[in-house]
């Protein structure tokens, strides 16, 4: 006869209430009320720091001028599109967008054929807030940004570290200890019902329910009771009781310690929310802030995949990773990996049976591994789908990278130009050092169109702080306690998960990189942040904790023993964290977060506001309609296109976008060929009523040139002619260079 489903397991079972039983409950009442409390205390200070965030975006949303960042007008354009038309563009020459050419003739992408996720979201905003158009696509970048701090938090509370900790120190099969591990620590704890001697076994009992009731084997239960039976014991001595004294804490005498997961999380959330690259993109309409939540949601979410609606979660993260930007497919395609790996130690036997935990990983079957994965497809395709069923209908192929590309090589200059794609040597001096001096420093402080940095000792200092974590990292490894723990955590998909996250995201650029995307913008690493800050603040937290004897733990282990006796235990951090208990290692994370905090205040206040506000901001602007870079020149070559000179007042934080600018036509406009003068070019200012319109003044109606050059005497080959141009106003002349090619006579 089946039981009562609402009836708990091994009800009716007699069992012998063991000494102390109330007590024990009502402790685990209190630590319940206790564990709460925390939780409320940490997601009050999660909250702070999220309304720190939105202040600092404020004003890094208000200093960072409209078209002053990657891509931003054409962003912009397509989120605009999607609010008005409710729908997303077409790309073709004849359709809504097309590749276009830059100041110089470089071709640029259009994100017409891009991944639809930011565009959507932004176009929603526009349409929905009575705001203008820029203030609402910027807030949809801070509504990701506030989520990916989040999730940030969440990642790291989230880890499993009791779990390597107990594989490390296991030297037999796995326990149910080591398979509980391999989902965040906060699962409910593993429940054995009693079975009296002689009882039938549950399954005889008609006990065995569907995949939502997990019911560990008798056997199995057996097993890991011979191997974890001296540690459940000293579990139980350990446990402390309602009326026994509790070390003093940080918190406070009379309280316990804090769980130290969540210390963590909030400081390395903080630290990611501290990275100045990070504060930029939060500031302006972009997609690399969305490939940042997206990679962190499939990060976090892909241990629910033994649940079915953990992995109808699961696929649904998924599919919003695939709408995102490409840049996130890596970490997709690892944490996809890691629920596979999830779903496969779900298959783990003990004794040739299957094992289950209740509320950790799950035994299940054939058809229940079918089912879990077709609900990840189904999410998937639920949010990914009608986006490249669209793509296959329109262009032929799902992602579109083809014809982007074919577009894209169309309009590219036969010549070299300064800043066009081409392949690249991977191993040349020119190839490392983009590194250095793009990627790198565009990866935690890249300003503007990536071409405004900090300067070179705060990279230096960055650089500083890279070598102390890995000296902290290097000292838990040279324990073989560490390298135990590195080793467990590896065996298990969240450990592997890490290690390949910011890996795999790194392989996928520096192929990128081989091709158009060269050099690579450290933006598109964004998505490896938060491994590396946690990492970051782990060596950290190594590097400046005191040595401690025994097993480095902080705590001896004879005081360790002592507490137990009287029914307490003192605090005690993760293995691998030398020293973690004292004042100094817990403060190590933060002081890297100020560190990261006074950088972020510096680069807005002495970088960028310097750069787009007040006199030293004027500059003059140059773009050339015609020719175009790799022309041939065989005859009379008409040059033209505009000029003119553009500033700001002073910063007025809180208006998004900047304070207008002004704009003015240059004052001076003069050809060069091979960089000496042009005298005998006809020619001069034009009107250009189209300019007129767009910057919205009519100061600049008449900012435009037009000349006639005659190659006549010039040898042929490849030439470079430019056009200057300057203002009183303005510190610099700048000039566009446009290579040519001069033909025989």
């Amino acid at each position: 006869m089946h039981r009562d489903p609402a009836r708990p397991a091994g009800a009716g079972v007699a069992a012998k209430p063991s000494p102390g039983t109330a007590d024990v409950e009502r402790h685990a009442d209190s630590d319940r009320y206790r564990v709460t409390r925390e939780q409320r205390s940490a997601l009050a200070r999660l909250a702070l720091l999220l309304v720190l965030v939105a202040a600092n975006w404020l004003l890094w949303a208000s200093a960072v001028p409209f078209g002053e960042a990657p891509d931003e007008p054409s962003h912009l354009e397509v989120a605009q599109l999607v609010a008005a038309e409710g729908r997303l563009p077409v790309f073709g020459p004849n359709a809504d967008q097309y590749v276009r050419l830059d100041q110089v003739g470089i071709p640029i992408e259009s994100h017409a054929l891009a991944p639809p996720l930011p565009y959507l979201l932004d176009g929603a905003l526009i349409h929905l807030l009575p705001l203008p158009p820029l203030a609402s696509a910027r807030l949809g970048s801070l509504l990701v940004a506030l989520l990916a701090v989040a999730l940030t938090y969440a990642l790291v509370a989230t880890l499993p570290l009791a779990g390597w900790a107990a594989s490390r120190d296991s030297s037999t099969a796995p326990t149910m200890e080591m398979l509980a591990g391999s989902l965040p620590s906060t699962s409910p704890a593993v429940e054995v019902p009693a079975v009296a001697p002689g009882s039938p076994s549950p399954r005889a009992r008609g006990e065995v329910r569907g995949e939502g009731r997990y019911i560990i084997p008798t056997s199995a239960v057996a097993a890991s009771r011979r191997v974890s039976r001296g540690r459940q014991q000293e579990k139980r001595l350990a446990a402390p009781h309602p009326f026994a004294a509790r070390p003093a804490s940080p918190a406070g005498r009379g309280e316990r310690a804090a769980d130290p997961r969540r210390a963590l999380a909030l400081a390395v959330a903080a630290l990611v929310a501290a990275v100045p690259e990070v504060s930029f993109l939060a500031a302006v309409v972009n997609s690399d802030i969305v490939a940042l939540a997206a990679a962190l949601l499939v990060g976090v979410l892909w241990p629910a995949v033994v649940r079915p609606s953990g992995a109808l979660a699961f696929g649904l993260a998924l599919g919003a990773a695939l709408l995102a930007k490409y840049t996130v497919y890596p970490v997709a395609a690892a944490a996809l990996l890691a629920a596979l790996w999830q779903l496969w130690r779900a298959r783990l036997a003990l004794g040739g049976r299957a094992l289950a935990i209740r509320g950790a990983v799950p035994a299940l079957g054939g058809c229940a591994l079918a089912m879990r994965g077709a609900l990840v497809a189904l999410g998937a395709a639920l949010v990914a789908g009608p986006w490249l069923a669209r793509n296959w209908a329109l262009y032929g192929e799902p992602w579109p990278r083809g014809v982007a590309e074919a577009a894209f090589r169309a309009l590219t200059p036969a010549v070299p130009v300064p800043g066009a794609p081409g392949s690249r040597v991977p191993l040349s001096a020119e190839y490392a050092r983009s590194w250095w001096e793009i990627t790198f420093r565009s990866f935690w402080a890249g300003f503007g169109r990536v071409d405004l940095f900090a300067p070179t000792w705060a990279y230096l200092a960055i650089v500083a702080a890279l070598l102390l974590a890995l000296a902290g990292l290097s000292r838990i490894l040279c324990r073989p306690a560490g390298r135990a723990t590195l080793a467990a955590a590896l065996r298990q998909p969240a450990g592997a998960l890490l290690v390949a996250w910011p890996l795999a995201t790194l392989a996928a650029v520096f192929v990128a990189s081989l091709g158009r995307y060269y050099p690579a913008h450290g933006r598109y690493l964004l998505p490896a942040l938060p491994p590396l800050a946690l990492g970051l603040a782990l060596g950290w937290q190594a590097a400046l904790a005191p040595r401690a004897g025994g097993s480095g733990s902080g705590v001896s282990d004879r005081g360790q023993t002592r507490a137990s006796r009287v029914g307490t235990r003192l605090p005690r951090t993760a293995p691998w964290l030398p020293g973690a208990t004292t004042v100094t290692s817990r403060a190590a994370p933060w002081l890297l977060v100020a560190a990261m905090a006074a950088l972020n205040v510096y680069c807005l206040l002495a970088v960028v506001v310097p750069r787009y506000y007040g006199p030293g901001a004027t500059r003059v602007v140059v773009t050339v309609d015609e020719p175009r870079p790799g022309g041939l020149a065989d005859g009379a070559v008409r040059v033209r296109g505009w000029a003119v000179v553009s500033g700001r007042g002073a910063w007025t934080p809180g208006q998004i976008g900047g304070a207008p600018p002004w704009h003015a036509a240059a004052e001076r406009v003069w050809l060069t060929l091979d960089d000496a003068p042009l005298s005998d070019a006809p020619g001069g200012s034009a009107p250009r009523p189209d300019l007129a319109r767009a910057l919205g003044t009519d100061v600049v109606a008449a900012a435009g040139f037009d000349y006639t050059w005659e190659p006549h005497g010039v040898a042929p080959g490849l030439h470079t002619l430019a056009v200057c141009a300057a203002d009183p106003n303005a510190a610099d002349a700048v000039c566009v260079p446009i290579p040519l090619r001069v033909g025989a006579p």
